[in-house]
Parts: structure tokens; C-alpha cells; sequence
């Protein structure tokens, strides 16, 4: 998303829009603020004075001058805002990634990654004494366990296709769990919509075989996008689609297994968002992802919605051109 650039589209609510229409704008602008102070974070830039005073002050200045209608000053305080929110956010994103401090732990065969601030209320998660509730989907091996601080998420590594009767048994010596937790870390200081990873488990079996789970943040409203095949999405799934697939291929995320499945439809009250989960083997690279690998990834969704949509009564062949169609007239970094 260009910060310069995005949210003049997004700063003003009509003159004539109602009260309630104009709290949605303004809670509608908070989200684009966290997501443009992420963004910021990951490239390194820090609040200071220039974020916090001159930059909302110049920002008010030019809307009051600029901005014609029946409410400037409206449309300037919502300019000012926007700029001193994203300062406020720029702020919170480094003091929380400060405080993201990680723990090794290892017990018997066992080892793995904790956030510190939820090694207590993992440990009996960690120990396998938490019972949770099988969700539906996947290969089975996901499930959701109650904890102190609230429900997490508990993905078990199963295998599928060929290798599927090697179960959960896996081999090499960089377990797959530990690299997808370090690749979602990376990917959400990147500010990008992922599970925000708690902890990662493995346990060796026969020297180089091993077993492995990951613990998320259960991602509360999320629906995978094939759950919605013969329903109404209630949002230009389309457009979305376009936008969030753009957002993760400029932060450089390679996603190998895009499918309609991995793609969840967030509620919010200001509009639908995108998650992309399930991250295993992604690679996240320092730069934007090149053309080749962008048409690979948009490859790989169009068979996806052939399988999993065959009558494309949610995106259709017309559906899935248009996608492209606005997935590559978008400029790097937002639309």
C-alpha cells in the first residue's frame, strides 16, 4: 500500500452520509492505519516528533487548503487524524514487537520455540495434557484448546497425497514446524493478515524422523473461502481476492499451497478482510516476488476454485480474469 498515496481515498465521509456511516469510515481508517504503520515498521522507520506532530499538522493544513465542499475542516481534522493515528500505531508496533521475547524448551525427545508470555498458559498444551475441539477441515489435525488467555489454535503436521501413510512422521533436520513459526513471526512484522504464531513442538523419532505441531492465535469470524461455494459472500470477493494476493506477493511471501481452502473471509463491521493461513514450506523473500512466481500462485488458485468451485457458482472462469485483470493493473504496494 503506497502511505502517500492510499488514503486520500479512504480519509473522508460524505457530507451527507448519517452518523453511523461516518463512524464506520473513521473505524474503517483506524484499520488502514495499523495496517500503513506495519508496513512502515518493516521497512524501519520509528515514531518520532515528524510522525507525531508535523506530519498530522501538514496533513491538515493541505486538506483545509485543498479540499473543497460544504465540510473542509471535516475532511481536514480526518487527514490530521489519520496521520497521528498511524504515528500511534507506528509506536505500539515497535513497543509490541520489543516485548515478543522467545523461549527454547526441551524435555526428553521434545523441544521447541514459546512466546514467553504464553509459556504458562501452554504448559499443559505442551505437556499434551489439554484436551480441544477437533475442527472441521484439513487433513483432521487441527484443533481448538481453551487456555487462560484465551482459545489458541493446535495444528498438527499430517501428510497428504502419496506420502499420506507416513501419517505424521516427517524426516530431516530443519523440522518444518520451526520454519513455519519463524516465517509467520517474519511475515506479520511485515504486517501482513497471517496466524500469529504462540509456540512450535517437535519431537525426534529414529534419530532424523520426526513429529511436529504449531500453536496459533485462532483467527476469530474467519471463513475459508470454499466454505462460501452456493453462498452469498456478502463483499466483492474479486476485489478482495485481488487486493490481499497483491499484498502478500509485493511483501515478497510465497504461499505453495493457495487454495480456496487457505484463504479466510474475516467479519468486520467496517467490511470483509483476508487471512491467509496454513504457511508450511512458504518462503518469504526480501523483496517482492517476480513475475513468474505471481502467475505460478495465480495458477495454482485457478485450479484450486476448478476443484473445489467445478459449476463456478463463486468464481467463475469470468470471475477469475477479472481477478487477474485487477490484480495486475494494481501498482506495487496498493492499488
Amino acid at each position: 500500500m503506497n502511505e502517500a498515496e492510499a488514503p486520500q481515498d479512504r480519509r473522508v465521509a460524505g457530507p451527507t452520509e448519517p452518523l453511523t456511516d461516518w463512524h464506520r469510515a473513521v473505524e474503517r481508517l483506524n484499520v488502514e492505519t495499523c495496517e500503513a504503520a506495519e508496513l512502515a515498521f518493516a521497512r524501519g522507520e520509528t515514531a518520532g516528533a515528524r510522525q507525531f506532530l508535523w506530519e498530522p499538522l501538514r496533513d491538515f493544513v493541505s486538506a483545509a487548503v485543498r479540499v473543497a465542499g460544504p465540510h473542509p475542516v471535516s475532511r481536514a481534522v480526518l487527514a490530521g487524524y489519520w496521520s497521528l493515528a498511524r504515528a500511534a500505531k507506528l509506536w505500539e508496533s515497535e513497543m509490541r514487537w520489543r516485548e515478543v521475547h522467545l523461549e527454547s524448551f526441551e524435555s526428553g525427545r521434545t523441544h521447541g520455540v514459546v512466546r514467553r508470555e504464553w509459556r504458562a498458559a501452554l504448559e499443559r498444551v505442551l505437556d499434551r495434557q489439554a484436551d480441544g475441539e477437533v475442527m472441521v477441515g484439513g487433513r483432521g489435525g487441527t484443533v481448538r484448546i481453551p487456555t487462560e488467555q484465551g482459545p489458541v489454535i493446535l495444528r498438527r503436521f499430517r501428510r497428504g497425497g502419496a506420502m499420506r501413510w507416513l501419517g505424521e512422521t516427517y524426516f530431516g533436520f530443519r523440522p518444518r514446524p520451526l520454519r513455519e513459526f519463524a516465517i509467520l513471526l517474519r511475515a506479520r512484522r511485515r504486517g501482513l493478515a497471517v496466524p500469529d504464531p504462540l509456540a512450535a513442538v517437535v519431537e525426534r523419532r529414529f534419530g532424523i524422523a520426526y513429529w511436529g505441531c504449531l500453536l496459533m492465535h485462532e483467527i476469530v469470524g474467519g471463513t475459508p473461502i470454499s466454505e462460501l461455494v452456493g453462498a452469498e459472500p456478502g463483499a466483492d470477493l474479486v476485489e478482495l481476492l485481488a487486493r490481499g494476493l497483491r499484498e502478500l506477493h509485493d511483501a515478497g511471501l510465497s504461499h505453495p499451497d493457495l487454495n480456496l481452502g487457505n484463504v479466510l473471509v474475516v467479519a468486520r463491521s467496517y467490511g470483509p478482510l483476508l487471512a491467509f493461513v496454513d504457511l508450511d514450506r512458504a518462503r518469504l523473500r526480501s523483496r517482492p516476488l517476480g513475475a513468474a512466481a505471481r502467475r505460478r500462485s495465480l495458477r495454482r488458485l485457478r485450479r484450486s476454485a476448478a476443484k473445489l468451485d467445478p459449476a463456478g457458482r463463486l468464481l467463475s472462469a469470468q470471475a477469475l480474469d477479472r481477478l487477474e485483470r485487477v490484480y495486475w493493473e494494481m501498482r506495487d504496494g496498493g492499488p
